[in-house]
């Protein structure tokens, strides 16, 4: 166990119908193997607001370091790279 708080953070995704979303949470966990403690999706939504041929992605993730405490420009790297790594992948 970490002796370190976790750090939960909540990101939606509109991306193709046919992304397998095993595949971005894959992706999204290779960003930071060793502190991503869980990644898990809690949404997926088709309809009105949502373009014909997309799905909007509700993907929670949940990050425990083991060395250090997180600060708030950490975390916000990591956000980006999550957003970075997505939005290339999964448009």
């Amino acid at each position: 166990l970490s002796p370190f708080q976790s750090v939960t953070r909540d990101f939606a995704f509109v991306m193709d119908k046919s992304v397998m979303v095993g595949e971005a949470i894959k992706s999204i966990k290779n960003i930071d193997p060793v502190n991503i403690e869980s990644v898990n999706v809690f949404d997926v939504y088709e309809g009105e607001h949502v373009e014909k041929g997309k799905k909007s992605v509700a993907i929670s993730i949940t990050l425990r370091p083991f060395n250090e405490t997180l600060t708030e420009a950490k975390i916000e790297e990591f956000s980006k790279k999550v957003i970075n790594v997505i939005s290339e992948r999964y448009k």
